[in-house]
């Protein structure tokens, strides 16, 4: 049984522009089970015991009550159900000879529709089919001119109503091929809508857009960097920094008649910068075919220019092949990606961006921050990342090293520079932010240790040592507590299998969850129903590799707590095969102790020869201080090339000794202290 608010879809439109006809074959074609379909005239005959035209006569106060009893009790059965509603209405009535149409909307409209589809049919459409119905006495044989004007008055209020009460909207045209006589169908478009983006179910469309991007990112890192990735990748914005442009604001200005609807929506009292407010422009986009879509984005193309500074950079990245370059834009993705192509800049260049429904996803701030841990964490690179705005900060403070661009005082973020004094900005700073002016106009941001920098300043070349994360559980009381067993010379075989066994449960659970994310999954609930049950992020693609043979015990541990995962031994690095760990996100390799450093090294080292964008974090039970040092560490030096590690210990020590016969803790675990 629904709890939450449910899904009610108005399919909005005037009188003859197919409401009914839409309805109905969207009932056909849908699963019934999911979606429940309404017409707004026969719940009101419900509310009013059967007669509408009795309805018809009732004053206009209860009319309107009448009507908010109509789409309450839709909303009540669509709790009840768990469906997405599905219903036709009007927003007003307005006959030709009338001066000002009479709205007809509710209280109880705005706070139970939660999407609304505006069917956008031609006015010559409309009037062709009244007449083909001339039964229906409610409809006015109108003007086309008329009807045009009903249409676009309806439209501008829907917008405006939709937008400050965060109810998503979009409007759906007929085919431009489509003439007056020849049949077509807006079911297609209304069906996409209806699957691909209402029925996706709001707790999940943080991580179904986030993965949808991550998956493109992946898909054009391959294609751009095919047999090696490089260890240096730049992340940049686009809009006002890639050159001094809003390229959505370009957009709507570029179409004849329309009123850019973005500054509205992303005020702070409508959807603000919320994943709502991406989605409803996303939606905003929708509702222009998808060639006019193509021909206005080439349009804004022409008149966009980059800044010298970046085009510079960009060249210079384009010559280096350990440095590749991601532009990831809140606005739109082809725009970018055409001006790159005009200016020949396109060659391994990845770009992220906004665009229609078919784009697949929409960018966020936290889709931002998530493709420079996915760079990171994935891909071992080191990230320079350049933004302009507080849409940026996120993936800014994620970064190694930050660059704020600061444009001309007309086009610069007027809010950037309050965010970045900020308390939770300015704990950031240490990582290296810095300011770049462009072009050099001298009107730096007032914030105090934010440097000014060039992009000529940047260093690509090859970092020299691999990024270690030690995770260390020594301080921690419940680490004191399963530590003893394993240092307690009484206990060995089995009961000592079982102590490393709960270790690598314990650190697998309280560590991992934090450093790799958790995913959401349905199930079903004790009471009945169902609920959210979370497990780790990707866990079916996640393999454990347990280090012969010190590190099986700990290693099941870490199989308890993530049973989806593979699990795979091996003695040596070249036990790891290609189809073991192909596909897989997560890399999770586990042993007993670390001593040098250098068998963790040689098997991480071979995991990186296959060159799969697969996080690998290492678990141990003690790690000595020195492997790990930054410069000089046996793990350290022992690993090639650059790469990024985290490692989760019970605890470190600082204790050079590697233990023999009695003292060797894989001896121990299995009682062959004799054997040395």
């Amino acid at each position: 049984m629904a709890t939450s608010k449910p899904k009610i879809v108005g399919l909005y439109g005037v009188p003859g522009s197919g409401k009914t006809y839409l309805k109905d074959e969207l009932k056909s074609s849908l699963d019934e089970n999911q979606y429940a379909f309404y017409d707004g005239s026969e719940i009101l005959a419900l509310v009013t015991d059967g007669s509408l035209d009795s309805f018809k006569q009732l004053p206009e106060r209860e009319k309107s009550r009448l009507r908010e009893a109509a789409i309450r009790k839709i909303a009540s059965q669509c709790a009840q159900s768990g469906k997405i509603g599905v219903v036709t209405g009007h927003l007003m009535f307005w006959a030709e000879a009338e001066a000002e149409p009479t709205s007809i909307d509710t209280p109880a409209d705005l706070e139970t529709y939660t999407h609304i589809v505006y069917l956008d049919v031609s006015a010559e459409r409309v009037r062709k089919q009244r007449r083909e119905h001339a039964s229906r006495k409610d409809r006015a044989d109108d003007s086309v001119k008329h009807i045009k004007q009903h249409m676009q008055r309806e439209m501008t209020k829907l917008r405006e109503l939709c937008v400050t009460n965060r109810i998503f909207f979009t409007s759906v045209q007929e085919p431009r091929s489509a003439s007056d006589d020849q049949p077509f169908s807006l079911r297609p478009a209304v069906a996409r809508l209806l699957t691909e983006f209402v029925a996706v179910p709001a707790e999940e469309i943080k991580h179904v857009n986030t993965a949808r991007a991550l998956s493109q990112l992946d898909e054009q890192l391959r294609a751009a960097h095919a047999t090696s990735t490089p260890n240096i990748m730049l992340v940049l914005d686009a809009d006002k920094t890639l050159g001094p442009h809003d390229t959505g604001k370009m957009f709507w200005d570029t179409l004849p008649n329309n009123k850019d609807p973005l500054n509205d929506m992303f005020k702070p009292t409508n959807f603000g910068y919320s994943d709502a407010a991406f989605q409803q422009a996303m939606l905003y986009y929708e509702q222009y075919s998808p060639e006019t879509f193509l021909q206005t984005c080439k349009k804004v193309a022409k008149t966009v220019s980059l800044y010298k500074e970046v085009e510079t950079l960009l060249k210079k990245a384009a010559s280096c092949n350990n440095v590749g370059v991601v532009v990831v834009t809140c606005g739109l993705r082809r725009v970018w990606e055409l001006v790159l192509q005009r200016d020949e800049l396109t060659r391994d260049i990845v770009v992220i961006g906004g665009g229609q429904l078919d784009n697949g996803y929409f960018v966020s701030p936290d889709v931002k921050a998530a493709i420079v841990q996915r760079l990171q964490q994935h891909y071992h690179t080191h990230v320079i990342a350049i933004g302009d705005s507080p849409l940026d900060i996120k993936m800014l403070q994620e970064a190694d090293e930050s660059l704020v661009v600061v444009g001309a005082p007309n086009l610069r973020s007027r809010s950037m520079e309050a965010v970045l004094t900020s308390e939770v900005a300015a704990e950031k700073l240490d990582r290296g932010f810095r300011q770049v002016l462009l072009p050099n106009n001298g009107n730096k941001l007032q914030v105090k240790d934010l440097q000014v920098g060039t992009l000529a300043q940047l260093h690509l070349s090859t970092p020299q040592h691999w990024s270690l994360e030690l995770h260390n559980a020594g301080d921690k009381n419940a680490a004191k507590i399963l530590m003893s067993a394993t240092r307690d010379a009484t206990v060995s075989g089995r009961a000592l299998q079982e102590a490393h066994r709960k270790i690598g449960w314990y650190l697998a659970t309280q560590y991992l969850p934090d450093l790799i994310g958790l995913e959401s999954f349905k199930m079903s609930h004790v009471q009945g129903g169902y609920t959210a049950g979370h497990r780790l992020h990707n866990e079916n693609k996640t393999t454990i590799i347990a280090l012969m043979r010190g590190g099986e015990p700990m290693a099941f541990g870490v199989h308890d707590a993530f049973p989806q995962a593979k699990f795979l031994h091996a003695s040596q690095p070249s036990d790891i095969k290609l189809g073991h760990i192909q596909g897989q996100e997560n890399i999770i390799v586990v042993d007993s102790v670390i001593n040098s450093g250098k068998s963790i090294a040689d098997h991480v080292n071979h995991i990186r020869t296959f060159n799969l964008p697969a996080r690998i974090v290492i678990i141990a039970g003690v790690v000595q201080e020195q492997a790990i040092q930054k410069e000089t560490g046996g793990l350290t030096q022992a690993l090639l090339g650059y790469g990024r590690l985290s490692i989760v210990a019970l605890r470190t020590s600082a204790n050079k000794y590697t233990g023999r016969g009695g003292t060797d803790t894989g001896n121990r675990l299995f009682n062959t202290t004799n054997l040395d």
